[in-house]
């Protein structure tokens, strides 16, 4: 029997969009690839809001289940890879999410106008790919969303530097 952690599917579905889309951005150089991350980046935005209530409204317990959840996927995805323990990008999920957790412990007192989420890959990823591919609105208009819905993140540097990018391909 799957192991199903004790959370809301909401959080579930959002760590397994963010896992495929570590897994994939490294080959965005394949466009079909490049497709499937914008996909998978998109579908994760559209559960950000949700996701980030449930975020801020977890507690020590629930914060608790999400490391065991992760940790347990990064030992599958070995098994999987047939890799000697988790890959570089399982233990990049496990590191990133044990830090979300340690932050979100720190700020489950603080209320829902002050509460900073962690970085969230789908946002971040789909402002590289429109970055990258000189797309500099859609890239501001994705950073301004993050930054908006107070996802973690360097947003205003970000947002300033796509402006620019924009404002010299307009000379």
């Amino acid at each position: 029997m799957e192991y199903k952690p004790d959370l809301p599917d909401i959080l579930i579905k959002h760590f397994e969009l963010s896992e495929q889309i570590r897994y994939l951005y490294p080959q965005r150089k394949n466009p079909d690839i490049t497709d499937e991350v914008e996909k998978l980046c998109l579908e994760m935005i559209a559960i950000s809001s949700e996701v980030f209530d449930e975020l801020m409204l977890g507690t020590k317990t629930r914060e608790m289940t999400i490391a065991k959840y992760i940790k347990e996927q990064a030992n599958a995805a070995s098994l999987i890879t047939g890799e000697d323990g988790p890959s570089r990008a399982m233990r990049k999920v496990v590191s990133d999410y044990d830090n979300m957790i340690a932050d979100a412990l720190i700020q489950q007192s603080v209320d829902r106008d002050h509460y900073i989420g962690p970085i969230h890959i789908g946002f971040e990823k789909l402002y590289q790919l429109y970055y990258d591919n000189h797309e500099y609105v859609w890239a501001i208009k994705y950073a301004q969303q993050a930054r908006d819905e107070r996802w973690g993140g360097a947003w205003d540097a970000r947002i300033e530097k796509a402006r620019k990018k924009l404002e010299n391909d307009d000379k």
